[in-house]
């Protein structure tokens, strides 16, 4: 838990603001924005990779990369952020997983 206390209730709204702010970015395409939302050392896990792929992306510069490179390929992208869940970890934060919506 992020913390009962009003510490705690604050640190959770920060996060999920940011959360937010993840998910408007990309729906805005304006990867260069959303790659600074990203911590240098970040990694993205990928529990059931397709053949070929890792079952991680790590670091900043990668993922920033990956999204671009997948983003070209879509006119449009839309998320809805239906809940909320934030890790015990003050270095973890994690949220529901997400699909694209092309036009």
């Amino acid at each position: 838990m992020v913390g009962s206390g009003s510490a705690g209730k604050r640190r959770s709204a920060l996060s999920e603001q940011a959360a937010r702010r993840f998910f408007e970015l990309l729906g805005e395409k304006d990867i260069d924005a959303w790659g600074e939302l990203w911590h240098p050392e970040a990694r993205i896990t990928i529990p059931y990779p397709a053949e070929g792929f890792p079952t991680s992306i790590d670091g900043k510069a990668e993922i920033v990369a990956g999204f671009r490179t997948l983003f070209a390929n879509f006119e449009s992208f839309e998320a809805e952020l239906s809940g909320w869940s934030a890790a015990s970890s003050t270095r973890t934060t994690t949220s529901p997983c997400f699909g694209f919506a092309t036009d």
